[in-house]
């Protein structure tokens, strides 16, 4: 039993189509490829196969020569024995760079020791010269007990050639028993003080022992000066030569009424710190 075609005829049923024919067709190639891949890699299994595919592929490895002109050859391996020999001359410039800082190294070391050790002596140099330093301070100070003691002595000595009744004024303020006494009773404060007082009195009054008893009382200041760790009074910085100054002088009679000072007679003192006069100088102008 047929179909009508459009043109008249009869088609029968189960007869293919072009489009039909051409699908059957890639299924086949699509069949056969698979086949043939199955095949290749079973093949590729094969121990021969893979020998063979081997040697094909050394001797085409063998075949392939890279050609270079041999002019090109020798001046590539000028090129490389002259980078070898740039080579070689910076490694020897490093090397001698590297031996120059490590030189340089031993002997910042070596200074370093030596300054070191220059910085021990420097300490123990100032430290030997602060112990002599304070040796010769002691050494002064006691020098300068010694002949505070000394001129102590004499001016016991001088107390010893004042007149009597000048002696039995002083009774008083100074003990001149012995010597020992004699120091002892001088240099206490009070006692300074006073005998300052009578010191002055006597050049007032015009005594002649006036200026023998102001040496042993400026040996006695000179004394309490030396001894004392503080010292807590100082004289007064009046000479010959300088201006009258009220607050620091006072003017013994007889004297002109101006005009420069012409002769101290009794330096007088005043407190280290405050400065407030304790004794004015007794002048003449």
């Amino acid at each position: 039993m047929g179909h009508s075609t459009k043109d008249g005829g009869t088609k029968k049923v189960g007869d293919k189509t072009p489009k039909t024919l051409d699908a059957t067709k890639a299924n086949k190639v699509k069949d056969d490829a698979m086949l043939f891949k199955n095949w290749f890699l079973n093949a590729l299994r094969d121990e021969e196969v893979r020998k063979v595919i081997k040697h094909i592929t050394a001797d085409a490895i063998v075949s392939v020569k890279v050609t270079v002109p041999e002019g090109r050859v020798v001046e590539l391996e000028r090129e490389l024995a002259a980078r070898n020999s740039s080579l070689k001359a910076v490694e020897d410039q490093a090397n001698k760079v590297t031996r120059q800082l490590e030189k340089a190294e031993r002997e910042c070391e070596k200074a370093r020791a030596k300054q070191k050790e220059s910085e021990i002596q420097r300490e123990d140099a100032d430290k030997r010269y602060e112990d002599a330093q304070a040796e010769l301070r002691s050494a002064k100070s006691e020098l300068r007990k010694l002949q505070g003691l000394s001129a102590m002595s004499k001016a016991f000595e001088l107390y010893q050639k004042l007149p009597m009744p000048t002696r039995k004024a002083l009774n008083g303020v100074i003990n001149g028993k012995d010597l020992l006494s004699f120091v002892c009773s001088g240099t206490q404060e009070s006692n300074l003080d006073q005998f300052w007082d009578l010191c002055n009195e006597a050049f007032i009054d015009g005594d002649n022992a006036a200026v023998t008893m102001a040496e042993i009382f400026n040996a006695f200041f000179d004394l309490v000066q030396t001894l004392g760790t503080v010292n807590v009074r100082e004289r007064l910085s009046v000479n010959s030569g300088d201006r009258f100054d009220n607050d620091l002088c006072t003017r013994i009679a007889h004297s002109a009424p101006t005009g420069p000072i012409a002769t101290v007679l009794l330096q007088g003192y005043r407190y280290c710190v405050s400065k407030k006069v304790i004794k004015k100088s007794l002048v003449r102008v």
